[in-house]
């Protein structure tokens, strides 16, 4: 189980005797309330939610240390279903505040990937107004809390980075990370408190930010004693030898200075030995700050990588003991930060460069970033459209560029440099194509990895039959041939070749004087661009050009259905057909079904003048001519 908070009031004496002091101590072993630990809590959010700050919940991720649930937290919930500004407060008990005391608390967020991270903002402020701790009303307002010691994810970034650059994290960490922060600026010893806001613009469950965060082993220590750092310089150099510590107000050091610095400028190594004193008596232990006295500074640099690929960044941090650096990039006068760690983008190989200078002790040293280009990744196929025929067409994909690939087809992935993959045809009724993308990411023997994308336009072959106005054609006769499209991918183009050559569709042929099996070639196109051929036979025979009585045409035994006369007024002929003959009016109904024996005389003097539609039917019932005829 934690330790519930301890509020330690005990006196000067004793604190000075320690190296550090605990002051407040919290691990919020379940379950635990604000108020029943001197703590409290505001929701100050637009509109307030359902939650404010709740006990931890194990299911999300467990607390830094103790029970699974041992640890504080706030979501979306502090906001209502309205998107707006969380402002969301937890603060502590009044506590005596100095300079140099520490405040230390753990904090994350779940571990989810990136693409599912809603990012979230946490602030550490601080009062130094006594007991007062009322915030006016509205997400902006910070009330006496208006010192910003801690900054978590304020540009409410997805990084989950833990590291802190003047006093903000670029992000918010996924791992519990522990925060240390030393209070500094303030006069003498006031009273005050601090508080945790959870802050986050666009917030709620249906905001486009906030999500879940937890604190948790929430200390604040006053150390006791001072604290100096050593250095190493060259001679006669001016060093300043900062002391620092808590609560002493006054230092002695050994060369007789009384106030928390002290400048030394040895020929050689020399001890400095510091006392902090708190009313004219020693607090804890002496502390000794050796100036080591050498041939002059050494600067290392140390970097997350010496290759990179073109278009990464890589971090560099110099150490020297002198400080006070300066960055150039290429040339040595092109300088560009002051800082002692940097991170760069550099497009090709580029020497940089870091000085670190103290009065007249300075050292100078560099590193060469080498930068690989990416690989040109390009996709190899035959076409960029194919034209399916069956439910699916396999297609050949070859990268191009680089040593390693990874191919991407939807959720589908794949290795290798060739890749096939079965493309399905378009199924939907309302287009005659699609358009398949292929991702590929080729990776080179640096390491360094490009992509490229490949779009494919997927259609049918159109599916086509090819018919005639009739099955024998006489010599020096007129037919039409027709070719129907069946499936979506509709042919656009026909082009006809061999008995006769056109491009309309219809094709109207002249059969000519001689007899025989005429043999056409069609080649349909859709718009797409994919084709289908076909042939079809037309036979054409010489007829005799005398009519019998019977009205019979015939040609060594051929012989051919007549429907006659056209127009006609009480009677129609029908020759040649052993069968029925079924007659429609002009909106489709059926008005007369009469069965044919060779030839027969149909009497119509029922029927009404107009247009009518004669079928003709043979013995099979198969359909062998139909005619339009008008009655007078």
């Amino acid at each position: 189980m934690k330790r519930k908070i301890t509020l330690l009031l005990l006196a000067a004496s004793t604190i000075f005797s320690l190296k550090s002091q605990v002051v407040l101590q919290e691990g919020f072993t379940a379950t635990w309330t604000p108020a029943g630990a001197g703590w409290s809590e505001v929701n100050l959010s637009t509109s307030p939610g359902t939650l404010g700050w709740f006990q931890g919940n194990s299911t999300v991720f467990s607390a830094l240390s103790g029970g699974p649930n041992d640890y504080y937290a706030a979501n979306f919930n502090s906001q209502a279903t309205t998107p707006g500004g969380i402002s969301n407060w937890l603060i502590t008990p009044v506590v005596n505040i100095y300079n140099g005391a520490v405040f230390q608390f753990a904090t994350r967020t779940p571990a989810v990937p990136t693409a599912s991270i809603f990012p979230d903002g946490l602030q550490l402020r601080m009062s130094t107004s006594g007991t007062n701790s009322t915030i006016p009303t509205g997400t902006t307002s910070v009330g006496p809390f208006t010192t910003l010691l801690l900054d978590i994810n304020p540009n409410l970034t997805t990084n989950t980075t833990a590291a802190v650059s003047n006093g903000s994290v670029n992000g918010y960490p996924n791992a519990w990370t522990v925060y240390s922060v030393q209070i500094s600026g303030v006069t003498g010893t006031v009273q005050g408190r601090f508080a945790f806001r959870y802050f986050v613009n666009d917030g709620g469950p249906n905001g486009a930010n906030s999500s879940y965060i937890g604190i948790d082993d929430v200390s604040y220590t006053l150390p006791c004693g001072a604290s100096v750092m050593s250095y190493t310089t060259c001679a006669n150099t001016a060093s300043t030898l900062q002391a620092t510590g808590l609560p002493a107000t006054t230092y002695s050091w050994s060369t007789g200075a009384s106030a928390s610095s002290v400048v030394v400028s040895p020929a050689s190594t020399t001890v400095y030995t510091v006392y902090p004193m708190v009313s004219g008596s020693l607090c804890g232990t002496s502390f000794d700050a050796t100036i080591t006295i050498g041939p002059g500074p050494v600067i290392n640099v140390s970097s997350s990588s010496s290759s990179i690929c073109a278009g990464e960044t890589v971090t560099l941090s110099a150490v020297s003991p002198l400080g006070n650096y300066t960055w150039a990039q290429g040339s040595i006068t092109n300088t560009f930060s002051t800082a002692q760690t940097v991170t760069v983008n550099p497009s090709t190989t580029t020497t940089y460069s870091v000085g670190s200078l103290s009065g007249s002790c300075g050292g100078y040293t560099s590193v060469i970033i080498t930068v690989a280009p990416n690989p040109t990744v390009t996709i190899a196929t035959t076409s960029t459209l194919l034209c399916v025929s069956g439910p699916s067409t396999a297609v050949s994909f070859t990268g191009n560029g680089a040593q390693a690939y990874l191919w991407v087809l939807g959720s589908a992935t794949a290795n290798g440099t060739v890749v096939n993959v079965n493309i399905p045809a378009q199924t939907t009724t309302t287009s005659a194509s699609y358009q398949q993308t292929l991702g590929l990411l080729g990776q080179d023997a640096n390491g360094c990895i490009s992509s490229d994308i490949f779009t494919l336009t997927v259609a049918k072959n159109p599916t086509v039959s090819v018919t005639s106005t009739t099955a024998s054609a006489c010599t020096n006769a007129t037919v039409n041939i027709t070719a129907s499209a069946t499936n979506s991918s509709n042919a656009s183009t026909f082009v006809w070749s061999g008995a006769q050559s056109g491009t309309t569709n219809p094709l109207t042929f002249s059969t000519g004087a001689t007899a025989g099996t005429k043999v056409f070639t069609l080649v349909a196109k859709s718009a797409e661009g994919c084709s289908t051929t076909a042939t079809f036979s037309q036979n054409v025979v010489v007829c005799n050009t005398n009519t019998t009585t019977t009205g019979l045409s015939e040609v060594n035994g051929y012989q051919e259905t007549a429907i006659f006369p056209n127009p006609f007024t009480s009677e129609i002929n029908v020759n040649v057909l052993d069968g029925k003959v079924i007659i429609y009016n002009a909106i489709g109904q059926e008005v007369m079904n009469v069965s044919v024996h060779s030839q027969e005389t149909i009497n119509t003097a029922d029927l009404p003048k107009g247009a009518y539609f004669v079928k003709a039917l043979n013995s099979n019932g198969e359909v062998v001519k139909t005619v339009k005829l008008v009655k007078q």
